[in-house]
């Protein structure tokens, strides 16, 4: 896959947003840095703002945070599972993580009771009634009662596609199906999982594809081969992409210099320096008349003629003029644009929806961007109100809902309100993960927690007499 990103490749992505139900018409919007939720549709408020942070319902239940705690509420701003979580995640196949004070992970479900106990290193939501889990190191897959149906005795192990997981113990890999049973030997050095019933995998430095009883279909005499899509596959060969068949067989010659995979039985590839949209036959569908066209995002694409970039359709068709200096892809519905050295956003309409008065904006994540004017970092939200003021030397993005800024040279939290968290006063810092956030102060390296309390691992040792040690192992 890298070989391909150093030739560039363009990856069609096309996200597809359905609103179907009430609760999904429900959103968060803030109100003075305070969280609350209004019809999007209606443009009417629900849940008057009082939260810290508000999330996207999903599976009827919205996370919601205060005062350091989280909980959940329905569509009618009811709590319904009250605010007592250190960490919590959003509901998935009607199970929700939850972290406990020790970095522990288990499950509760919708009515607030613990249904797996927090016993967990690391835990992945729920999907198709199984969880990714992690204990000593050691990985496997529980279900929803908690038992582990494939044992926590692997080193790697890749989500399930197609009831089959590609798994690496000692330095080989296999396949185990859905009930933990081998299904494919660990004969492999590498394995990728199935797409449209094969797989890639690597022996004796020797690349080829294998059905789902392990047997060979063809070896692969191409430099790179992506996994399947529509029945095709975009392969690379002396430096030119084109696409195989199932078989392995070339059926769309090596003759493009950038290519992406089929997508609604379109893919958009580059020839002699222009961009192109072919069907499956490689017949050519539409000539984009761009000199720079990128991949798809959101169905729309970057395109530029001169030095100005807009976006186009799938038809090649100009849906935002191409005046700006820059643009970013669409995500969430938002795109940052550049002109005259300045950022703003604009929705997939071209209307402008945070003017164009920052020296520079990064994507949007959790509704909030980090911005940066006049030399100063802080956060705003998708209606442009300043949520974290903008008065830091930098700032990075949220990460268990408290972000890292910096003055001069040093570094600490604030949580979504901007409050403090964690003093200014450490020389480097890492994001946290699972409550813990691993800091530099004086030569010393150590490990804090929300509070900014020291905790003491292995050969890491507090720094001060004035750290509290709250925990040793």
């Amino acid at each position: 896959m890298n070989q391909l990103k150093k030739y560039g490749i363009l990856s069609l992505s096309l996200l597809a947003a359905t609103i179907a139900t009430n609760a999904q018409e429900i959103t968060p919007f803030s109100e003075g840095g305070i969280f609350g939720y209004k019809d999007s549709k209606a443009n009417a408020v629900k849940v008057a703002p009082k939260y810290d942070m508000a999330y996207d319902f999903r599976e009827g239940f919205a996370k919601v945070t205060k005062d350091g705690k989280a909980g959940f509420i329905d569509s009618t701003g009811t709590e319904i599972i009250p605010l007592t979580f250190h960490y919590v995640s959003s509901f998935s196949d009607g199970l929700a993580r939850f972290e406990n004070e020790n970095g522990k992970w288990g499950f509760i479900d919708k009515k607030g009771k613990v249904v797996i106990a927090a016993s967990y290193d690391m835990a992945t939501p729920f999907s198709e009634g199984m969880a990714l889990v992690e204990k000593a190191g050691r990985k496997g897959f529980i279900d929803k009662k908690g038992i582990n149906v494939i044992p926590l005795i692997n080193d790697e192990i890749t989500f399930f596609s197609e009831g089959m997981a590609a798994v690496r113990r000692g330095n080989k890999w296999g396949y185990l199906n859905k009930n933990g049973t081998v299904a494919i030997q660990f004969n492999y050095e590498e394995a990728t999982p199935f797409t449209e019933g094969s797989a890639l995998v690597k022996k004796s430095a020797h690349w080829e594809r294998i059905d789902k009883k392990g047997m060979k279909m063809y070896g692969l005499y191409y430099d790179e081969v992506l996994s399947f899509s529509e029945g095709f596959a975009l392969a690379l060969q002396d430096g030119m992409f084109g696409y195989i068949n199932k078989e392995g067989e070339q059926v769309i010659p090596f003759q493009y210099e950038s290519a992406s995979p089929f997508a609604e039985g379109i893919a958009q590839v580059k020839k002699d320096g222009k961009y192109l949209m072919i069907d499956t036959l490689g017949k050519v569908v539409t000539e984009l008349p761009y000199e720079e066209v990128s991949a798809f995002s959101e169905n729309l694409a970057k395109a530029r003629r001169g030095t100005k970039w807009g976006f186009i359709n799938k038809s090649g068709k100009t849906i935002i003029p191409l005046v700006y200096d820059e643009v970013s892809h669409f995500s969430d519905g938002i795109a940052i644009v550049t002109q005259n050295g300045k950022k703003g956003c604009i929705n997939k309409q071209g209307q402008m929806v945070i003017s164009m008065v920052y020296d520079h904006i990064y994507p949007f994540n959790n509704g909030l961007a980090i911005v940066r004017k006049n030399n100063k970092a802080g956060f705003i939200d998708i209606q442009n109100h300043e949520i974290i003021p903008i008065k830091y030397d930098d700032a990075y993005d949220f990460a268990e809902d408290v972000a890292t800024i910096k003055i001069g040279s040093k570094y600490g939290f604030v949580d979504i309100k901007g409050k403090l968290v964690v003093p200014v006063e450490f020389d480097s810092v890492q994001p946290y993960q699972d409550g813990l956030s691993k800091v530099e102060r004086n030569g010393k390296t150590f490990y804090i927690n929300k509070s900014g309390k020291c905790l003491v691992f292995k050969d890491c040792k507090c720094d001060g007499v004035e750290d509290i040690l709250v925990s040793q192992k």
